[in-house]
């Protein structure tokens, strides 16, 4: 009987370390396939991103803003498009803009006027800010990802 129940666990040993090897077999296939087509839905994506930036850098072309007088050396009825702002202030929207008090106008009109249309498309985000009672406006992964985009863009034309 012993001998039985020996062969029997023999038979087992063999039978699951032959399922182990077919399995090690699988998971390397699948991980060669997972491979191949990430590396398919990247390309995709970066498709999907110049088509859906370009479509964005329209909308904010589309867009107008006037800017106040004494904010530029007094000059009225200046008319500036989204995008021309976005590109123009993108340094100051990557550390933040803040509503704190005593700031140059400048500031507050970006507060108040810009980062909000901004903030429809998904560029910035409004923030609190702890242990103060400012808030503040910083830019996206979205945002960044475009102020990236753009910058390539530059490059290559």
């Amino acid at each position: 009987m012993r001998v039985f129940f020996k062969h029997l666990n023999t038979l087992r040993i063999r039978f699951y370390s032959d399922e182990i090897a077919k399995l090690n077999n699988d998971v390397k296939e699948l991980t060669k396939q997972n491979s191949i087509l990430s590396n398919k839905v990247g390309q995709y994506t970066k498709v999907t991103n110049s088509s859906e930036f370009d479509e964005l850098e329209k909308i904010l072309n589309s867009i107008e803003v006037k800017i106040p007088p004494n904010i530029i050396d007094g000059r009225e009825n200046v008319i500036q498009t989204l995008f021309v702002l976005f590109e123009t202030v993108q340094e100051t929207l990557v550390t933040g803009v803040t509503n704190q008090s005593q700031q140059h106008e400048s500031v507050y009109f970006l507060y108040n006027n810009v980062c909000p249309k901004l903030k429809i498309h998904g560029l910035v985000q409004n923030e609190k800010v702890a242990s103060v009672r400012w808030r503040r406006f910083s830019i996206t992964k979205k945002g960044q990802d475009f102020l990236a985009y753009l910058e390539k863009k530059k490059l290559t034309s």
